[in-house]
């Protein structure tokens, strides 16, 4: 689409974690009749046997950026936060070249810069190769507590404040290009720019979504739209929504039927919005959740679930069906963990793994692990899968082979990345790079 600075493919994850999603073994049955992909065979119960990989290096960062998507690495280093430093190290050997006192962990980079938040909430810019300081600025908006982040989008550098709030400034010599602090944007922020539209959004009462349509050169609004509405990315020139139910019922006393599935396009012009189908009527949307979105082209995936049965089901839905055709089940696959992403979905029936190709319905034995996962990646052909001991196993996707496990002694892992055949493992206490060899 022209103009568009959003991703092709965009996921949205739900707000609960894996761990409730694994509970249940097999999955419950769908709550309408849905086109179903034909079964696999019964997953493999063979034990991993992986070799034990010890990391390169590791460094205590405080589960500093352990939520963040955003992996800090430029020409052979990585950057990471130690007790309130911002240090450079390599990646390959750990070793620190540079460190700034007082500084944060980066947000966001160019080829050769990083941009940080200190802890007087001043932006600042510093050389990559050396950690010299380039520019530092004081944001026009008051601080919030709640949250400052910074972020790229389109060659411009957004401070972006939840208590009030957005202001924009030239990455190469920090000047002001404007502010805008009407904007609330508790739990939210800028989400990309669409031709000259900039949209940024913000939470209502923790219910409801407020959308903002901005001139991205001046930062004035264009249009609002307020509702339980989550973007899933770029469809047919413009942007597809799903309404979030969740939200939107959630304080109701009393059952309220719907359809699990309703989606909107909406034009990022105007912020009018036009219906694009609703699926699989239900009895209670007040039961039901929403754990992940995928679009790809005209098909959206769809992982939901029974909040009283603990199931996670992915379902791929026909969106230039106008919501007539039925959307196929992958529910007697087991629950759903991961994907898809790369052609490949991930299932666990009890702690056994299964990958299956999307495009022919074959599968990938990964094997029964000795714990419960907590979190499991799909990155760059490789699984990685952390568990509930703190180990963290990395396998081969496309054949299903162990390449190796990690003991990270964390129960918590964040994002993880792969860079120049490292894989960095960031925890809730340190980071760690691991040697993936021949994949």
């Amino acid at each position: 689409m022209s103009g568009t600075k959003f991703p092709a493919r965009l996921v949205l994850l739900g707000a609960l974690g894996l761990s409730a999603l694994l509970a249940a073994w097999p999955a419950s049955g769908d709550t309408a009749a849905a086109a179903s992909a034909a079964p696999a065979s019964s997953s493999s119960e063979a034990a991993v046997s992986a070799p034990l990989i010890r990391p390169l290096w590791q460094a205590a960062t405080n589960g500093s950026g352990l939520y963040s998507d955003f992996m800090p690495e430029i020409n052979g280093m990585v950057y990471y936060a130690d007790n309130q430093r911002l240090v450079a190290a390599e990646l390959r050997t750990g070793k620190i070249r540079w460190s700034v006192r007082e500084g944060g962990r980066p947000e966001a980079m160019t080829a050769n810069s990083l941009f940080y938040l200190s802890r007087t909430r001043e932006v600042v810019k510093v050389d990559a190769r050396t950690g010299k300081r380039i520019w530092s600025v004081k944001p026009p908006l008051r601080p919030s507590d709640a949250g400052s982040y910074l972020q790229l989008v389109n060659g411009t550098l957004l401070f972006s404040n939840e208590g009030m709030g957005l202001a924009a400034f030239n990455p190469v010599t920090g000047a002001l290009l404007w502010s805008n602090s009407q904007l609330d944007l508790y739990a939210g922020g800028p989400f990309g720019q669409f031709g000259k539209i900039l949209m940024v959004s913000g939470t209502i009462d923790n219910v409801s979504r407020h959308w903002f349509g901005l001139n991205a050169a001046r930062g004035t609004e264009l249009w609002s739209l307020k509702g339980p509405y989550d973007i899933l990315g770029s469809y047919k020139g413009g942007l597809l929504l799903r309404e979030n139910t969740s939200l939107a019922i959630q304080q109701s006393k009393k059952a309220v039927p719907g359809n699990l599935v309703s989606l909107y396009r909406l034009n990022p012009l105007n912020g009018g919005l036009a219906p694009v189908g609703r699926y699989i009527p239900v009895s209670d949307l007040r039961r039901m959740a929403n754990y992940s979105n995928t679009l790809e082209g005209s098909s959206l995936y769809s992982v939901d679930g029974d909040l009283d049965q603990g199931d996670a089901i992915l379902r791929r839905y026909d969106l230039d069906s106008a919501g007539q055709a039925s959307p196929v089940s992958y529910e007697q696959y087991g629950t759903w963990v991961a994907g898809p992403a790369q052609g490949l979905a991930l299932f666990s029936g009890g702690n056994s793994l299964i990958g299956l190709r999307l495009a022919d319905g074959s599968r990938i034995d990964y094997g029964r692990f000795p714990a419960a996962f907590t979190r499991v990646q799909i990155i760059d052909s490789l699984v990685v899968a952390g568990l509930a001991d703190g180990s963290v196993y990395v396998m081969n996707a496309g054949t299903g082979q162990a390449i190796g496990r990690i003991q990270t002694g964390d129960a918590e892992f964040g994002n993880v990345a792969v860079r120049e055949g490292v894989l960095l493992i960031p925890t809730e206490k340190k980071l760690l790079a691991v040697k993936v060899g021949s994949r």
